[in-house]
């Protein structure tokens, strides 16, 4: 049985909201772990990695609430991800936006996963400046 357009786009909105649902969920529960750690009185030692996990999360709700389906490459490239003839012709911010980008919700949260365990160990072994410098 063929899919057919309608159907399809029910299909894509619902991955679309699903993955925005999940990212408003990470960022809720960092925001939360942190917020609880200050309230105890204990000082955030991994305010860099925290704070690049919830700009991470930031940046792929913007890009699926303003842009469009973040799996998408040329919804990637209209948000700023690095497309080597626009950085050469003067597009240098696109070095920068294509840090915070990924393709699709698997991406984001293995990537987040993988920053939030190793971010952790590598802030408090460098520093939160060498860290930030580091990423």
């Amino acid at each position: 049985m063929t899919i057919g357009r309608p159907e399809f786009v029910r299909r894509q909105s619902l991955r679309v909201a699903l993955a925005s649902t999940l990212v408003v969920a990470i960022a809720y529960a960092a925001i939360s772990l942190a917020v609880i750690a200050l309230a105890k009185g204990r000082p955030a030692r991994i305010p860099v990695t925290a704070a690049l996990v919830a700009l991470n999360l930031a940046a792929a709700g913007l890009v699926v609430a303003l842009v469009g389906d973040s799996s998408d490459l040329g919804t990637l490239v209209a948000a700023g991800a690095n497309l080597k003839p626009a950085t050469q012709n003067g597009e240098l911010w696109r070095l920068a936006s294509s840090m915070f980008l990924h393709v699709g919700a698997i991406h984001l949260v293995v990537n987040m996963s993988g920053l939030w365990v190793l971010g952790r160990l590598l802030e408090q072994m460098l520093g939160s400046l060498r860290f930030f410098v580091l990423y």
